[in-house]
């Protein structure tokens, strides 16, 4: 049975039973109801802070998601970027030493445009947005690659196909790389060993020791040998065609004789330390329609691009010549 509720009434001075209409268990009811929706309000605040929502922890993994994406993406992009680097050093020795002329490349401003307009996607669309793009991007330069490498193939083919022309150019290293060898001057100014002034150095030196075999750095025939006690001592000149020389001096024995014809890589003397030398080594030097230029631009079929950077920065740590 129910509790029932008496008040005290002043005028007959007796408590009197109160009668509880339909009011009061609605504002009754009432009350439980907003103290239950506080309860709950507080209770949500509470949980969201100690708990993920379900949503959040929805958006958690899908951000996990995008970021192990955009880590496949990156090693994608790094792996594309090495291909084209390397497309890229290739096609500058083609052009540099067959076609003679200098490369133009439009890689860092196409490079800076594409960041740009990603970033600015990335703040209008968000991230999700920039991960559809960049595959999208990725996939437009995989087959840009593939295409530009076909493309180069192709040049390849030409330009083996053009054979006195190429046999015609001083691709390789007048001393075997198996010997022990260094480039002990570069093409530069450099300081005279005798004189003490700086001169134009108009070759490479390439230090070695007596006797070390000395090689035809192309196809061509013997232009003219010098025997001397002065100079650049005993010397060998070699004519290759298409307005290429190539100068060996310094050297201890020469195996040539005038007007012989010679082939790529054929042995033609011995390193020495004849002439105005301070040290044996092999003078080395390539002619152009008769200007000499730097040898270190043409040693491509020998060397790999990361090698002969190498090699060129070894060179430029000597101040002095050795003849």
């Amino acid at each position: 049975m129910p509790k029932q509720k008496y008040q005290f009434n002043l005028e007959s001075l007796a408590f009197t039973r109160v009668k509880r209409g339909a009011k009061h268990y609605f504002i009754l009811l009432l009350r439980y109801f907003l103290a239950s929706v506080a309860l709950a309000i507080l209770s949500y605040i509470v949980y969201s802070f100690f708990s993920d929502t379900p949503r959040e922890k929805q958006l958690a993994n899908d951000n996990i998601q995008l970021e192990e994406y955009l880590n496949k993406l990156n090693e994608r992009y790094q792996q594309v970027t090495a291909v084209l680097e390397d497309i890229r050093q290739r096609d500058d020795h083609i052009y540099r030493t067959i076609f003679e002329a200098e490369p133009a490349h439009n890689d860092e401003q196409e490079a800076e445009r594409v960041v740009t307009n990603l970033y600015k996607e990335l703040q209008d669309k968000g991230s999700v947005s920039i991960v559809d793009r960049t595959s999208n991007l990725l996939n437009d330069v995989m087959s840009d690659v593939t295409s530009v490498t076909g493309t180069f193939d192709t040049l390849i083919n030409l330009a083996q196909d053009s054979t006195n022309l190429l046999r015609s150019i001083p691709a390789l290293l007048p001393i075997a790389r198996s010997s022990s060898i260094r480039v002990a001057a570069p093409f530069a100014t450099c300081i005279h060993p005798f004189y003490k002034v700086l001169k134009m150095h108009s070759g490479v030196d390439f230090a070695a020791s007596i006797g070390t075999p000395v090689r035809a750095t192309a196809d061509g025939v013997v232009k003219s040998i010098v025997s001397s006690k002065r100079g650049h001592g005993n010397t060998v000149i070699l004519e290759h065609g298409n307005g290429y020389e190539t100068v060996y001096a310094h050297l201890d024995a020469m195996r040539v004789r005038t007007g012989q014809k010679v082939s790529s890589g054929a042995i033609i003397g011995t390193v020495g330390n004849t002439g105005m030398s301070i040290a044996p080594h092999l003078h080395y030097e390539v002619h152009l329609r008769g200007e000499a230029v730097d040898p270190l631009h043409y040693f491509f079929l020998d060397l790999t691009p990361l090698t002969l950077a190498e090699l060129a920065q070894s060179a430029l740590q000597s101040g002095q010549s050795l003849d």
